[in-house]
């Protein structure tokens, strides 16, 4: 049994749902990476139908039972979802019928956190070209090796290794216009109070892409909550600290509050990188002049 969409083809098998992603201009570049994600019953709630021209058909599922929408922390744009069905105006009524089919396996304990993942990724080795190098991930070890558009702090040194058992968080970002994010670890030899910036971080690669990076980063995870026995701490939803601590913790790159801060920063740069690109347009700055400009924007990423 199944039901095919635009984007995706929902296979309903005995233990759980079989996602197989579109490989056309239809389907998100991210989706055609993952090429096909199983959602096992036990992580199901149920699943909304949108009514629309196109009606959308999107499974609900336990908390913290699955790791894309854990890394991307709301990250990902339109399109890109991997758990929405696109169909087409004729299937509404179909969709109804397989709307009552997913809430029929939901798991008896809907609102009970998964003990881990249980959402099934592709499985390592997985790579990701970034803007300033290469991350790899082969299901022990993460490398990341430096290209020339690297800060000279990286190049010196040539690559990274981190093996999973020595990770204690990964963090990935990404604007919601796309451009310059980055993926990036904590050790358990981190010093969050003198974290560089991502550009010149031996533990972050500088990513380019709305969703450049994330299934690495999924697989990273993934691995990390097996190593652990329990679910990986997530970088989002921490408690702030209160009182005088709190002033103290903002300006720790390593806690919310400050790499909140520091997305701005980002966000303001890339900001600052377009409007210069008008100029360049207008004719009023060179090729040159904007490209040097943006180098060295970047460098304080």
């Amino acid at each position: 049994m199944e039901l095919a969409g635009r984007n995706a083809r929902w296979v309903f098998e005995a233990a759980g749902i079989r996602i197989r992603y579109g490989t056309g201009r239809r389907t998100h570049a991210l989706l055609r990476e993952f090429g096909e994600i199983f959602v096992p019953n036990e992580a199901l709630v149920g699943a909304t139908l949108t009514e629309r021209r196109r009606p959308l058909l999107d499974l609900r599922l336990r908390p913290r039972s699955e790791p894309v929408l854990s890394v991307a922390a709301g990250g990902l744009p339109d399109g890109a979802e991997p758990y929405r069905l696109t169909l087409d105006a004729a299937q509404q009524d179909l969709a109804a019928y397989y709307l009552r089919e997913i809430d029929d396996r939901a798991s008896a304990n809907p609102d009970a956190p998964a003990p881990r993942y249980l959402v099934r990724l592709p499985p390592p080795p997985l790579s990701s070209k970034g803007f300033d190098g290469t991350v790899a991930f082969d299901g022990r070890l993460l490398t990341m090796r430096w290209g020339i558009q690297a800060h000279r702090s990286k190049r010196a040194v040539g690559s990274a290794v981190y093996p999973v058992d020595r990770l204690r968080d990964i963090e990935w970002f990404c604007p919601e216009y796309g451009g310059y994010g980055y993926l990036r670890v904590t050790t358990v030899d981190t010093n969050p109070a003198v974290r560089p910036k991502p550009a010149q971080d031996l533990a972050a690669v500088v990513t380019f892409g709305a969703t450049a990076g994330l299934p690495v980063a999924c697989a990273v995870r993934v691995a990390m909550d097996e190593a652990s026995g329990e679910p990986a701490a997530l970088t989002t939803g921490e408690a702030a600290p209160a009182g005088p601590a709190a002033d103290q913790a903002s300006a720790e790159p390593g806690t919310q509050a400050g790499r909140a801060r520091g997305e701005a920063e980002v966000d303001e740069i890339f900001q600052t990188i377009r409007k210069l690109g008008e100029l360049r347009d207008a004719g009023l700055l060179s090729d040159e002049q904007f490209e040097e400009k943006k180098a060295e924007l970047l460098r304080r990423i």
